[in-house]
């Protein structure tokens, strides 16, 4: 991977903050535009002051540096807060996905040493760790309904072959999924439903 293709993969955390993102780039371009207003006012206050010794500009010169320097210091402290608060935000973002791959291969990579140690076929160890009548086993009696065992192999054989799109298998499977989704949600506000109704 390039460094191209990881910085575009990073911004894909950054864009749900691109308010804060746009804050901070304000914050940047104010801070950057005062810069130059600096020397803009200090000239006309040394020679009002100094040289043709103006009372006026003795006076308003100091304030508009004064206020200068304050909607400066006011753009840099804003930009820096809102850099770091996106870089806190995807800091975060990246940990809760990392530590939601490494649960899946862990829990992945247990179930198949589990199925490959075992005497038992993998239907009877499913039994054993899934709740009776819980959301689980309503998601997998879906898969098993709809044949998702068939539809799995209809996919290998099509990229193998190259006999179908791919995407066609894609929004079977998607729909599958969301399908079996929707079973394992109503099933835990049924079983919400049940044991609320006990307490």
């Amino acid at each position: 991977m390039n460094s191209k293709d990881l910085y575009f993969r990073l911004l894909r955390y950054v864009r749900p903050h691109t308010r804060v993102f746009a804050l901070s780039l304000l914050g940047t371009v104010i801070a950057a535009a005062t810069e130059p207003l600096i020397p803009a006012l200090i000239q006309p206050l040394l020679d009002g002051s100094f040289v043709a010794k103006d009372p006026h500009s003795i006076r308003l010169m100091p304030l508009l540096l004064v206020a200068v320097f304050i909607i400066r210091g006011l753009a840099i402290f804003v930009g820096a807060l809102a850099m770091e608060w996106i870089a806190q935000r995807v800091v975060t973002d990246l940990r809760g996905d990392l530590f939601a791959r490494l649960l899946t291969l862990q829990t992945a990579f247990g179930a198949a040493k589990m199925a490959l140690e075992s005497p038992d076929n993998p239907t009877a160890l499913r039994a054993r760790v899934t709740s009776p009548g819980g959301t689980t086993e309503r998601a997998i009696s879906v898969f098993q309904d709809e044949q998702l065992d068939k539809l799995i192999a209809r996919s290998l054989a099509a990229s193998l072959a190259l006999l179908e799109t791919p995407s066609l298998l894609t929004e079977e499977l998607d729909s599958l999924v969301a399908k079996a989704l929707e079973a394992a949600h109503h099933r835990s506000e049924e079983l919400g439903n049940l044991l609320g109704g006990q307490s």
